[in-house]
């Protein structure tokens, strides 16, 4: 994905929308959002990711991960 993509993400991200940006199952989105340390939001109900985290989570997570620009 390239930085144009990255910029016209949401700030806040649903499942539908990780699912999309990472290219991985429903059930894959769901365990990585419950997973501890995962930047995942509770408001009410629902569950968001923060656009920001979430890149900050790939670099740190990931063995020679390309630094994104927001």
């Amino acid at each position: 994905m390239n930085t144009e993509q990255i910029r016209s993400l949401p700030d806040l991200m649903t499942a539908k929308e990780l699912q999309s940006f990472l290219r991985i199952s429903r059930a894959s989105v769901y365990n990585l959002m419950n997973a501890e340390g995962f930047p995942t939001i509770h408001i009410g109900s629902r569950k968001m990711v923060d656009k920001a985290k979430l890149l900050e989570w790939i670099e740190q997570n990931t063995n020679g991960a390309k630094s994104f620009t927001l």
